[in-house]
Parts: structure tokens; sequence; C-alpha cells
């Protein structure tokens, strides 16, 4: 069970290796940069397992260009406890995230879901509000190549100090639920 502790740093490795592709503060500064629209907001949720109460887990992280990103992290499954933690991605990682999402093609109308996903497996989904519309990206795409780095980038975008707090209580709570 331990190993699943491990799949969001892993997932925000990979993400921060994508973002930091843009390690020049300045890169995107000219008149060919895409700006980061004033109402971008992304909300990814990512839903454990189907495992035993105490080992599963899910969160939410939301972002927004205004600034008051969090990540909302719930331990077992529903009616157990909810710790919310806000951090500031920085403008500039958000115009990162931004960039790759364009470079992903994540601002399509559709994306296919496949039909034939392990049912009770770990899965993921994003809505992103972008220039006053809204994509969806369900959990079990087809072109899921496209969106896994951007999971990762997002990921990565909370501090490492919050997701240390998260896992150190997340083991408090395995350890404390009842037999």
């Amino acid at each position: 069970m331990k190993t699943t502790k491990y799949i969001p740093i892993i997932m925000a490795a990979l993400g921060l290796l994508m973002v930091s592709g843009c390690a020049d503060e300045n890169r995107c500064s000219g008149p060919d940069c895409p700006d980061v629209p004033p109402d971008f907001h992304v909300r990814s949720d990512y839903f454990g397992a189907s495992v035993s109460p105490p080992y599963h887990y899910d969160y939410s992280i939301t972002l927004s260009s205004t600034g008051r990103d969090t990540i909302s992290f719930h331990p077992g499954y529903a009616g157990g406890p909810t710790w919310i933690e806000t951090f500031d991605a920085s403008p500039i990682a958000l115009h990162r995230l931004y960039e790759l999402m364009l470079e992903r093609n994540v601002f399509r109308i559709m994306w296919v879901r496949v039909e034939d996903h392990p049912v009770g497996g770990e899965s993921r989904r994003l809505m992103i509000v972008s220039d006053g519309h809204l994509f969806n990206v369900p959990p079990w795409v087809r072109d899921e190549e496209a969106i896994h780095p951007v999971y990762g980038a997002i990921d990565s975008l909370v501090p490492a100090a919050i997701w240390d707090d998260l896992w150190l209580r997340r083991e408090r709570f395995i350890q404390d639920y009842p037999k």
C-alpha cells in the first residue's frame, strides 16, 4: 500500500520537469507570448484506487490567475476529515502551466473517454475555465499521454512542504484508524 503514496510525488516530479523546461524567467515576455487569461481557473481532482478505508485518499488542487490556490486532501472515504492548505503559485509558474496546456492541446472541445477502463483504479479529472469557456477532461481519456504531464505540472505547483505535511498526516490517520 505504501507505493500509492509515491504516485503524486512522481507525477509532481514529472510535471516539474515539464514546467522547468522554461528555465528562463523571461522566456515568454515578447509579443508572441500567450497571456494567461484573467479568468484562468483550474481544478484537478485525483481519486485513489478502491482500497480499504484507511488507505484510500483523494485530493483536489485549485489554481487561479487571481491567487489563493488550494489543495483539499481527503484521507479515507466520505465522512472522514478534509485537510485544506492554501498556497500561492507564482504568476510565472501559472504561465508555464498555461503554455504546457496549449502545447498539449488541453483546450479542446471534446476529449474521447475510454470505454474499457479499469474499475476501481485511480483516476484523474480536470476542469478549466479560460477565456470565458469551460473545458472538462474526464477520467480515462483516450489521449492520456497528452494530459498526463499536465497533471504532474499541476501537482508540482503545490509546495513540497505542504505535500510532506499531508503525507505525514495521512500516515497518522492510517495508524489511528480503528482496527
